[in-house]
C-alpha cells in the first residue's frame, strides 16, 4: 500500500479536527460574550436604579423611589440567579482550549505532515482526536444562537487567518497535496 492513502486520511482527519476546533472555539467565544453582555445589561441598570431610588427617597418622591427600588431588586435578583459573570468564565476557557486544538491540528496538516513519518502522524492525529473528545465531554453547553453566530462569523471570513482564508479542500486537492509532500520527501533523500 502506498503512503498516499494513509497520509490523505491523516490530513483529512486533521482538517475535521481543525473545523471542530474552530467552530467550537468561536461558539464558546460567542457564548462568553453573550453572558458578559447580559451581566452588563442587568448590572448597570440595577446600579443606576438603586442609586436613583436612594436619591428619590431623600427627595420625597416615594412613588419614583419605590419603582426604582423594585427595578433594582429585580435586576439584582436576576444577576444573582443567572450569575452571568461566572457563566462567561468557563466558555472563555473552552474557547481558548478549542482554539489551541485548532492550531495543533493546523500545524499537523501544514507542517508535521511534510516532515514526520506516517507512524508519528497517526499517533499525533489520534492524540488530537482524544483531546477533542475530552474537550467536548467537559465543556458547558452553548445556546443555539451562539452556534449560529459562530458559523456566520466563520462563513463570512471574519474568523481565521488572513494568510489562508479558511477554506475546505476537496479530496482531489488533499490527494495532490499529499503527492506533493511525498515527492518532496523523496527528493530530499
Amino acid at each position: 500500500m502506498s503512503q498516499i492513502e494513509p497520509l490523505a486520511s491523516i490530513i483529512k482527519e486533521a482538517m475535521r479536527i481543525e473545523e471542530d476546533g474552530l467552530l467550537a472555539s468561536e461558539t464558546h467565544l460567542a457564548e462568553a460574550r453573550r453572558w458578559t453582555r447580559l451581566h452588563l445589561m442587568l448590572g448597570i441598570p440595577a446600579t443606576i436604579a438603586a442609586a436613583l431610588a436612594g436619591v428619590s427617597a431623600v427627595a420625597n418622591a416615594a412613588i419614583v423611589a419605590v419603582a426604582l427600588a423594585v427595578t433594582s431588586a429585580i435586576s439584582s435578583g436576576l444577576l444573582t440567579f443567572l450569575n452571568p459573570k461566572e457563566n462567561a468564565v468557563p466558555h472563555a476557557a473552552a474557547a481558548a482550549q478549542f482554539k489551541q486544538l485548532y492550531n495543533r491540528a493546523r500545524i499537523l496538516r501544514e507542517v508535521d505532515a511534510q516532515v514526520e513519518p506516517i507512524e508519528s502522524l497517526i499517533s499525533i492525529v489520534k492524540d488530537l482526536d482524544a483531546q477533542r473528545a475530552k474537550l467536548f465531554a467537559s465543556v458547558p453547553v452553548c445556546a443555539v444562537a451562539s452556534q449560529h453566530s459562530a458559523r456566520s462569523a466563520i462563513n463570512s471570513g471574519d474568523v481565521g487567518y488572513d494568510v489562508d482564508q479558511w477554506q475546505k479542500e476537496t479530496d482531489a486537492e488533499v490527494r495532490k497535496r499529499v503527492v506533493d509532500i511525498l515527492e518532496s520527501k523523496r527528493n530530499r533523500r
